[in-house]
Order: C-alpha cells, then sequence, then structure tokens
C-alpha cells in the first residue's frame, strides 16, 4: 500500500541529503521534511536526527505549523 503525504522525510539519495544535526551538530545524522505539494523544504529545523545518533532530535512539519508568528 502506497501512502501519500503532504510532509515526509527526504529520501536518502547520499549524503547531500542528510545535514548538520540543529540540536547536537553532528554532520550527516540530520533529514529534512519536504512538502511533498511542490517538492521544497519546509525549514532548516524541520526533520529528524538518525536514530543510532544519540541527541534524539526530531521536529514535526505539525510543530511549526502551530507556532504563531511573534
Amino acid at each position: 500500500m502506497n501512502n501519500i503525504y503532504r510532509y515526509q522525510l527526504d529520501r536518502y539519495r547520499g549524503r547531500a541529503t542528510r545535514y548538520v544535526s540543529p540540536q547536537c551538530g553532528r554532520k550527516y545524522t540530520f533529514t529534512i521534511y519536504i512538502d511533498t505539494t511542490n517538492n521544497s523544504y519546509i525549514n532548516d529545523k524541520v526533520g529528524k536526527s538518525n536514530p543510532l545518533d544519540k541527541c534524539g532530535y526530531h521536529y514535526t512539519p505539525t510543530n511549526i505549523l502551530s507556532i504563531s508568528p511573534g
């Protein structure tokens, strides 16, 4: 079954699709969520660190959408 969601973690296509974790600063451990309607990144802090990474950072698209402007 192929579920299509509006926001998905970017697929792995090599190290170029993995970034520095915003929480612990480790390289190549962070995956960014993309908006599937236009294939663009939501925000550079919205994503998930590798589960093997000890920092366990995960900031979902729902988190950013629930923040009211300042």
